[in-house]
């Protein structure tokens, strides 16, 4: 071989690529130099998603379905959920909520407030600035342009118009706090009526709502650290949590006193005091409890432990206690001229004593044997709560959004108050001197600066919310955890509570009109009210597991999903309820009807199934792609199509970085592709298949090609001129783009696997037996070359006129620079069969194969070396847009791609 075919051979390069591929613009490659190289030059594209979960369905009309889930992910499908699109997110954030406000304005909401925004049906996506950093957990975009979306925190996000900004508020919380604790660093813990108990982890920013069990007003808390904790309350009860406060184990009750506060000195041995002088001992960690004997009737509200040994009590009537054994005996050392009902109790590592009550009444005592010393406080007001750091700093809160503090001690206090007048019960201060106070009203605040001015952390409403629903652009509910409903009737600019008649949590709602709605939750709960939600019934529905998601497509049909593949299915507004086999024991979270009998399911690990029967029956449309892939071709640097087994078509529009699974005709197996234009795309395969799209992948219709033969390999030269090649030697050809095919016979009877164009006449078609035939006359006349081998050929390409080089079996690939007049072995590292072979441009050649292998030539075939790959899949197909850029595609559905021309 000359140096002068070299340079014949770029040119024809050039001639060939407007020919093939006519109408091809080429634009900058995506890869960026300055960006780290993946170490093997390739970088894995499969489709295949399995790992994620989708976690709600939105219909937007004509057969449009948008889902959403982890990682970002959103999927399309245009087709009622037969085949979806992996469309490019521009967050990676989980989502969790999806919703159209018409066939092309939607939206979606995730993590840390993260919301997204199409304005083209779901093709295309943008973030949009929400200004929190709460979880969005749904979110409903109303009737006149405007949207409301709901999640942690009990955030109720609003905004009127969709391009305007967004403004949000917190959902209800309990009547009162009684007890705060800064548990250490961010994390804080709350408890108060009705039996709630609050966490917050990122400093009071975001809180989490749980149930102690019983509906009762619980008084104390202490937490050893941000899992190990204990709550009292009235009827005697005693609550301990070992998971930071999610769920609580009742391990007391004696009805007859209601517990005021609990301190525990280390994780197994504290105190719990309450009404009547009741003083309980433990040392065990709170699981049994011993009654102390005390020299008092007077309740005792506030309870305090320094170390192992020290501990301070007070209560009504100046009532103090005071213990040098850990709690385990206790001695009345108040006077008789303490009077005031005490409140707060501290004391420090001296010894020690500081008590606060009515009035803004304050005492003080040095230690054991000192007097009591009446201190000023400069408050008239009630003082509620009493927290020291054992440094000398020291805080009391009261009535009337009284603040006072102490830097000697106790000694001497100042006011601290700031703008909030209401009255705070309890307060904590933490190792760098920051304040978080409770009280009435739902009331949580902070201050950094010694109460000079405050943060409301938790205001009036509810902190986790799951999902909600507009029927219109006034009226919507939303729905949480513990059973927690709220509805609001002037689109979102307030709400207001409703009572549901469980403590379940609820995890969804559909709203039939303004006054009906549906709403499911934990433990089979199916909750109906006809009555705008004044009267939630609680509908029997003989399920027990946890249903995640509620669908309503006519008024008498209900289908809810759930936890391990649950769908219950009622047709009479549910009164009646089946329960269905969907085949899958994932997590199912969302559904929609495109029609009365059509239904799409999404959950979790991308799972979607279908039912076109109402529910009786399901089948499996998942995202994930495992078809071995056959063929892959790029237009140009964004655009790419993929077909393989059972009829999969995939397309990308970004570089590979997602792809959309095109609507298939057939399920048979589809073996090539090639593509004329942006519009037109041809693919042949299995039992003389062959598909045209003249939308990009968007319709595609079967033509008919007059052979029942499997049909190996399809290529177009120009005018509407097509030839495709398969088995027993079959050759059909088209001049009208496919509208009609014709045979041609009597070339050969082996089974033919590939051929390629070069130009409008010239071409050559591989032989199993290891023959080559030839035209020159656009494929109406053939002639059989020898080629010297007899091992089966797979696959060909051709980089000018008379320079054409083969592959196949074993690692085979043989060369001709005389139109196949003779052929030469081309010498390759590699035994493993090669599958597929390309000419990129100059004298780049590029051939993949069986377990991943793709060789990569430099010098026009004279020699071959093996890249460094990374899959082990068979590869089936290989194209190259120019010497840089170039797709792989093969079993299991591996798609790979180079920027880097395959090298490192």
């Amino acid at each position: 071989m000359s140096d002068v075919r070299f340079t014949i051979r770029r040119g024809l390069y050039v001639i060939a690529a407007f020919a093939v591929m006519s109408g091809i613009s080429c634009s900058d490659s995506p890869f960026d130099p300055g960006d780290p190289e993946p170490e093997s030059g390739w970088s894995i594209q499969n489709p295949d998603i399995d790992i994620r979960g989708l976690r709600d369905l939105c219909c937007a009309g004509n057969g449009r379905l948008v889902t959403v889930g982890t990682g970002g992910s959103i999927y399309l499908s245009l087709d009622g959920g037969e085949a979806w699109s992996n469309i490019s997110s521009p967050v990676s954030l989980n989502m969790y909520g999806v919703d159209f406000l018409d066939i092309f304005t939607g939206m979606a909401v995730g993590d840390a407030g993260s919301l997204i925004l199409t304005t083209d049906g779901g093709l295309t996506w943008e973030t949009v600035d929400t200004g929190i950093s709460n979880t969005l957990n749904s979110i409903s975009v109303t009737g006149d342009s405007s949207a409301v979306a709901a999640g942690a925190g009990g955030t109720i996000l609003r905004v009127n118009g969709l391009d305007g900004a967004w403004s949000g508020e917190l959902a209800f919380v309990p009547e009162r706090f009684n007890a705060i604790q800064s548990v250490g660093g961010d994390d804080i813990r709350a408890v108060g009526s009705e039996g709630w108990v609050y966490s917050s982890r990122d400093g009071g920013n975001t809180w989490r709502r749980s149930y102690c069990g019983e509906d009762i007003e619980l008084n104390g808390l202490f937490f050893h650290d941000t899992d190990n904790g204990l709550s009292v309350g009235d009827g005697g009860r005693i609550f301990v949590t070992d998971d930071g406060g999610i769920t609580w184990a009742k391990t007391h009750e004696f009805a007859s006193v209601d517990y005021l506060d609990i301190s525990f000195f280390d994780a197994d041995s504290g105190s719990a005091v309450g009404t009547g002088g009741a003083v309980l001992f433990s040392a065990n960690g709170g699981i049994s409890w011993d009654a102390i004997d005390v020299d008092t009737e007077n309740d005792i509200n506030d309870l305090f432990f320094f170390d192992g040994s020290l501990g301070v009590a007070a209560g009504d009537g100046g009532v103090v206690l005071f213990s040098e054994d850990g709690g385990r005996n206790w001695d009345v050392i108040s006077n008789p001229e303490m009077t005031a009902n005490f409140y707060g109790a501290y004391i420090d590592g001296t010894g020690k004593i500081i008590v606060v009550g009515s009035g803004g009444t304050i005492y003080e005592k040095a230690g054991t044997g000192a007097e009591w010393i009446s201190v000023t406080s400069g408050v008239t007001k009630n003082l509620y709560g009493l927290s020291g750091n054992g440094s000398g700093e020291l805080v009391a809160c009261g009535s009337g959004g009284a603040v006072i503090s102490s830097h000697d001690g106790g000694s001497t206090w100042n006011w601290s108050g700031g703008s909030i007048s209401k009255t705070f019960l309890d307060i904590t201060i933490d190792a760098d001197g920051h304040y978080t106070a409770a009280g009435p009203e739902g009331l949580i605040a902070s201050s950094i600066d010694q109460g000079t001015s405050w943060r409301i952390l938790v205001g009036r409403m509810e902190n986790y919310l799951n999902d909600i629903a507009f029927s219109d652009s006034l009226n919507g509910v939303a729905v949480g955890y513990s059973g927690v409903i709220v509805r609001t009737v002037d689109g979102g600019e307030t709400w207001f509570f409703q009572e549901s008649g469980t403590g379940e949590t609820l995890f969804s709602v559909c709203m039939l009109d303004s006054v009906e709605s549906v709403a499911v939750g934990e433990a089979g709960m199916v909750l109906h009210t006809v009555d705008a939600g004044n009267t939630w019934t609680i509908r029997p529905t003989g399920l027990t597991g946890r249903n995640l998601g509620i669908e309503i497509h006519e008024a008498p049909s209900w289908v809810v999903v759930g936890r391990n593949g649950h769908i219950g299915i009622s047709q009479d507004k549910g009164a009646t309820w089946s329960n269905i086999d969907t085949l899958t024991s994932m997590d199912l979270y969302g559904a929609c009807h495109t029609s009365i009998q059509e239904i799409i399911v999404t959950g979790e690990a991308s799972k979607i199934i279908k039912s076109v029967d109402g529910g009786a029956a399901w089948s499996d449309v998942s995202l994930s792609v495992t078809d071995d892939l056959n063929s892959i071709v790029m237009f140009d640097l964004e655009i790419a199509f993929t077909a393989g087994k059972n009829g999969t078509i995939m397309k990308t529009v970004d570089s590979g970085s997602s792809w959309l699974k095109c609507s298939s005709p057939v399920q048979s197996e589809l073996t090539s592709i090639f593509v004329t234009d942006e519009n037109t795309v041809y693919i042949c395969g299995m039992g003389g298949s062959i598909l045209q799209t003249i939308d990009g992948g968007k319709e595609w219709t079967e033509q008919d090609s007059g052979t029942g033969a499997d049909l190996r390999d399809i290529v177009f030269t120009g005018e509407g001129r097509g030839v495709t090649v398969g088995n027993s030697g079959t050759i059909v050809i088209t001049d009208d783009g496919g509208s009609n095919w014709n045979p041609v016979t009597g070339i050969v009877s082996e089974d033919l696997t590939s051929v390629f164009f070069h130009g409008d006449s010239i071409g050559m078609a591989t032989v199993v037996s290891g023959q080559v035939i030839l035209t020159v006359d656009r494929g109406e006349n053939w002639t059989v070359l020898e080629t010297g081998i007899v091992t089966p050929l797979y696959s060909i390409s051709a980089a000018g006129d008379d320079i054409w080089t083969a592959c196949g079996e074993g690692g085979s690939i043989i060369g001709t620079d005389d139109r196949g007049a003779t052929w030469s072995i081309q010498p390759t590292p590699t035994s493993i069969s090669l599958n597929s072979i390309f000419y990129s441009t100059g004298y780049l050649w590029f051939a993949a194969g069986g377990d991943g292998v793709i060789l990569k030539s430099i010098d026009d075939g004279m020699t071959w070396y093996r890249l460094t790959g990374i899959t082990t899949e068979d590869l089936n197909s290989i194209y190259f847009f120019d010497n840089l850029e170039g797709s792989a595609a093969g079993a299991g559905g591996t798609i790979i791609r180079t920027w880097t021309e395959g090298e490192y």
